[in-house]
């Protein structure tokens, strides 16, 4: 028992910066789309009759501005999110209203600020390296989690829930221990989900990083020199050849030939951004790379939830709301074991004094 008691704490301690730092960004995140909503586009309303050959029109029309990049990621509207917005590589998003395409100005000092939430949120703003540490941190929330359950067990006869919820009265030192413990194990289910889900990204970030090919590089097509109407018409081509999809992500790819990368999300898909991707040749209007999620095998399609599940995006409304007070609750476990800790070395350096003191006496 005391290995793990041991173990548990300097662990703890070991993640406290970085898991303080994912839990504010975090669930900053959770609730991102409702802010630009509130701050940004508080009018936005996706249109009725709003369907792929209006996509395409305006797809074209965004792609002709002056704001427009070839190497930007554009994102088509949906429901949750009513509105287009462009990102170029490094850059801060834009976002345009359906229809006449002008582009918010109301509250967009707001976007800089979450996409410095989002980089610190998955990569500590250092890249590789902050995605190791994230692993690091994600892998050792879940051996807190075990180590907490074995501490926790032999006690598990003294829960009560009023050691779960903040009490109203001031807060003593010596109550964080009881309250870290009752409220962790309150918690212990979405806590497992959510840095679970975490680890297994970062981890496939992390590998995909190091055994990558060196990128080669190579000019992005102008998009001058492509036809009027040749997106939409791939546009089209693209959603018409999966049944009951719609487009989230768009881009061209670098290359000799004009090319057309589509990313769709199926009606009853999970992840909020759909992981079927298609690439057209937008010279020969044929499709050159078709990958379906529903054809995928069984471990990529459980992979494929790990976004959702730990982001809550495209699941109800109850699951987004557990998301956030497991981010609150992390918040609260951390105060709490940071405070007991506090507690044991301000006894312990009480009795180290006392046992000096009285050798001096008795000396």
């Amino acid at each position: 028992m005391a290995v793990f008691r041991v173990l548990h704490r300097w662990i703890g301690l070991s993640v406290v910066p970085i898991f303080f730092v994912t839990c504010l960004t975090g669930l900053a995140l959770v609730y991102q789309k409702g802010i630009v909503r509130q701050m940004v586009t508080p009018d936005a309303v996706l249109p009725d009759q709003y369907g792929v050959q209006q996509v395409g029109a305006e797809l074209e029309q965004l792609m002709a501005m002056p704001q427009f990049h070839s190497d930007a990621l554009i994102k088509a509207p949906n429901a949750e999110e009513p509105y287009w917005w462009i990102r170029r590589p490094g850059g801060d998003k834009q976002l345009f209203r359906i229809g006449d395409l002008q582009q918010y100005e109301q509250g967009v000092w707001i976007l800089p600020v979450l996409e410095f939430a989002r980089h610190l949120h998955i990569e500590l703003l250092s890249g590789l390296v902050g995605e190791v540490l994230l692993l690091y941190v994600g892998l050792m929330t879940l051996l807190l989690g075990f180590t907490g359950i074995w501490l926790w067990w032999p006690q598990r006869r003294g829960f009560h829930w009023r050691w779960v919820i903040p009490p109203r009265r001031r807060l003593k030192l010596k109550s964080f221990l009881r309250l870290h413990s009752q409220s962790g194990i309150v918690l212990l289910p979405m806590f497992f989900v959510v840095p679970l889900t975490a680890s297994v990204m970062m981890f496939q970030k992390v590998r995909n990083a190091l055994t990558a090919a060196p990128v080669v590089a190579t000019e992005m097509v102008d998009y001058a020199e492509v036809s009027n109407g040749q997106i939409a018409a791939a546009l089209k081509l693209s959603v018409d050849s999966i049944e009951n999809s719609w487009p989230t992500y768009i881009r061209l790819l670098p290359g000799d030939v004009p090319t057309a990368k589509f990313r769709l999300r199926l009606e009853d898909e999970w992840h909020p951004n759909g992981r079927t991707n298609i690439v057209v040749d937008l010279g020969a209007m044929a499709i050159t790379d078709l990958q379906d999620v529903r054809q995928a095998r069984p471990l990529k399609q459980v992979l494929n939830q790990m976004y959702p599940l730990h982001s809550s995006y495209g699941m109800p409304l109850f699951y987004s709301i557990l998301t956030a007070l497991v981010g609150v609750g992390s918040l609260w476990l951390l105060v709490t074991g940071t405070g007991s800790w506090l507690r044991v070395n301000l006894r312990q350096n009480q009795f180290q004094r006392s046992k000096l003191q009285l050798a001096e006496k008795t000396g």
